[in-house]
């Protein structure tokens, strides 16, 4: 088994001042309130590490002056959504991604479930969906990398969802909530799942482990994240 489970984070408050308890705590009332199969829901974080992991990936920018003096480093998470003749492609929120300043000169890394590093390029940006694609090179066979598959259909309100993401700069930190309904055209999602700045390009999965959606935005003044579902996905990522 992988364990890449670096905490999980389940609907509620967190002290700050003892969070391993109050996740142990959270955990614990989760199971007796929410799950009736305890054994079940502990398979099914069981297989999202061993099956959702290798397909989740940390994309880092690096961004360099005309002095090659490094002025900023940014992290969010991405998924890989196709792998193939061990090129392999991800999909993240595109600000994670933006530079903003055309003086400045950014290089990219994925950085596996391993903690293996690799170069990456830029392949792609949507301004209508704020996503962007990069692309890289790893042997599958080796790494055990792979794709990960989307959903087939939306999820329904008040379906329960998991993220997995940076949240608390945490790596692969599971965070748990529900869906609690889509706007604009099941464009848009909006969930009761905790997030930060640190949760840009957060993938989202069903409980039937299946990509539904990810976090392309972060409002920082309303401490909110903007969800695009599986409609978006699916449009930008068939483009």
């Amino acid at each position: 088994m992988i364990i890449m489970i670096s905490m999980i984070f389940l609907t509620g408050c967190i002290n700050p001042d003892d969070k391993t308890a109050s996740l142990i705590a959270q955990y614990e009332d989760y199971i007796r309130t929410d799950i009736a199969d305890q054994i079940k829901f502990n398979t099914f974080i069981n297989d999202v590490s061993n099956d959702i992991m290798p397909g989740i990936v940390l994309v880092r920018m690096t961004v360099r002056n005309r002095f090659n003096v490094i002025v900023r480093v940014s992290e969010g998470t991405g998924f890989i959504y196709d792998a193939h003749e061990n090129q392999l492609r991800v999909v993240t929120s595109l600000d994670v991604i933006l530079v903003g300043d055309d003086t400045l000169i950014p290089s990219y890394e994925i950085i596996d479930f391993a903690d293996r590093n690799y170069t990456a390029t830029l392949s792609d940006r949507s301004l209508t969906y704020n996503m962007a694609k990069l692309q890289f090179n790893a042997n599958l066979n080796i790494t055990k990398l792979h794709e990960l598959k989307l959903a087939g259909e939306d999820p329904l309100d008040q379906e329960p969802l998991m993220m997995l993401s940076n949240y608390q700069s945490i790596r692969n930190a599971m965070t748990m909530g529900m869906l609690t309904e889509k706007q604009s055209n099941n464009l848009i999602y909006m969930t009761t799942i905790l997030a930060d700045q640190s949760t840009l390009g957060g993938t989202i999965i069903n409980m039937r482990k299946e990509v539904t959606a990810m976090v392309v935005r972060y409002m920082a003044e309303e401490e909110t994240i903007q969800v695009y579902g599986l409609k978006a996905l699916k449009d930008y990522l068939k483009a």
